[in-house]
């Protein structure tokens, strides 16, 4: 038994490295994934390197994802065994992957599937194919609704189905330590005698309902944004205020540079559009993990659990007014938002850190096909 990681898009993996060893970036979480296992990653060519792909890669695209996904399903196919693991980082590149190896061989190949959205009826066709395939596959969700609707379609011929939500690196987004050097090096993007609100992502943004929040505050604020996301593409739902407010900004930020507007933010506000998939984690994690008190609209999943356990502020999605109020109600009382923001940090730290991801991962395996995973004695707390 072998296990194999596939990466959905290409990522220079050791530019990471090098950026997360001098303090610039996280570290990917693919990486520690592979190291834990000693599993290669597999990943697409380069954007600008297409030699590789096929027509019938270009057609098969037609259906469901993208040329070089097919072709680099097509190429990990002939590096399999039976009885091989593969944990495919999203569906356009775990789904090729399986059913090339359910139609072509080889046969006994283990796949562990994130799929961001399982209604999506491209997702439903291939999930319906793989069933009647006979795949041996399971399927991880970013929360448990979802693991409930696959679970009454397709998903009720998978393997298994397990609700894994999102992780951050705990070691690059970290508060301040107190006294430390570190602290000289941050400072306010904004006006000092004005508090500063922060948010970042681009997926399922509402940053226009953020603008209308914050104009109607009773004091004056200043906003920053950072308008980045790996995943961006032309169907990326946002809105943008238009004009902008003289106090807003909305722009790119380096890792570095996100860190910082972090730990300067009085509040960070993750402004949600409707969504499925639990968009926004990534960044409510990364300001847990600065020790900054949150304000996130309500959503299924882990911000769910955040609610319940009073760790955050929350509106609900497109109301301006609750959106405002919450805003205040953490500029009102710092105090209390400070220590609500250290007990997130506790709890966040314990479930969504890489380790705990990693133990969520080889636990989903082990309980979808039975057996230990190679690397199971070491999974840490």
């Amino acid at each position: 038994m072998a296990w194999h990681i596939l990466a959905s898009s290409y990522f220079d993996f050791d530019a990471i490295e090098r950026d997360a060893d001098a303090d610039r970036a996280p570290r990917h979480f693919l990486r520690y994934l592979s190291q834990r296992l000693g599993a290669p990653i597999h990943q697409p060519d380069p954007p600008t390197d297409t030699s590789a792909v096929s027509i019938i890669d270009r057609i098969a695209a037609v259906l469901f994802a993208d040329p070089s996904q097919w072709e680099m399903a097509r190429r990990v196919r002939r590096q399999l065994a039976p009885g091989d693991v593969v944990y495919a980082a999203g569906s356009t590149v775990g789904l090729p992957l399986a059913l090339l190896c359910s139609v072509f061989g080889p046969s006994g190949v283990e796949f562990a599937v994130t799929v961001t959205d399982v209604q999506r009826p491209r997702i439903k066709l291939l999930g319906w194919l793989l069933a009647l395939l006979r795949t041996r596959w399971m399927v991880i969700v970013p929360h448990t609704e979802m693991a409930e609707t696959a679970s009454r379609g397709f998903g009720r011929f998978a393997n298994g189905i397990m609700a894994i939500n999102g992780l951050t690196d705990f070691d690059f987004f970290r508060p301040i330590a107190a006294g430390g050097a570190e602290a000289d090096a941050i400072e306010h993007p904004g006006e000092a005698a004005r508090p500063l609100i922060a948010s970042c992502g681009t997926e399922a943004r509402d940053y226009e309902l953020l603008a209308r929040a914050t104009s109607a505050l009773a004091v004056d604020v200043d906003v920053k944004v950072c308008f980045a996301s790996p995943n961006l593409t032309k169907k990326t739902r946002f809105t943008v205020p238009d004009p902008m407010p003289e106090n807003m900004e909305i722009r790119y930020f380096s890792f570095a540079e996100l860190r910082a507007l972090y730990r300067a933010a009085d509040v960070v506000v993750v402004p949600l559009l409707p969504n499925r998939y639990a968009a926004g984690l990534t960044t409510v994690f990364e300001a847990v993990a600065c020790e900054r008190p949150v304000v996130v609209a309500r959503s299924p999943g882990v911000v769910e659990e955040l609610i319940g356990h009073d760790l955050v502020e929350w509106y609900a999605i497109g109301d301006v007014e609750g959106l405002r109020a919450a805003i205040e109600r953490v500029l009102a009382d710092p105090e209390g938002a400070r220590s609500k923001a250290d007990e997130a940090h506790e709890w966040v730290r314990s479930r969504h850190s890489a380790s705990a991801y990693f133990g969520r991962i080889v636990e989903a395996v082990e309980s979808a096909f039975g057996g230990e995973s190679p690397d199971r004695a070491t999974v840490e707390p």
